[in-house]
């Protein structure tokens, strides 16, 4: 049983990340909030590209090369 319970800590252990630069430990979550809802906007705006400000149509561009299925090739 002791050792049952040795492995079942390494496992829980090892699966924990504490790396300070990980996403989930440095998002915060109500500005993720309110970046989706800006986000939300531009797509709607995004019928008529004429009608978006030069910011929103910078974000609508980096959500795009985001959500492309296409591969990076700068790397």
């Amino acid at each position: 049983m002791r050792y049952f319970l040795f492995i079942l800590l390494i496992i829980h252990i090892s699966a924990c990340s504490l790396n300070k630069n990980s996403k989930y430990w440095t998002e915060d979550p109500l500005e993720k909030k309110v970046q989706d809802k800006k986000l939300l906007e531009i797509l709607e705006k995004s019928n008529d590209i004429r009608l978006m400000s030069l910011k929103e149509y910078n974000i609508y561009i980096d959500n795009y090369i985001i959500n492309n299925k296409y591969p990076n090739l700068v790397k």
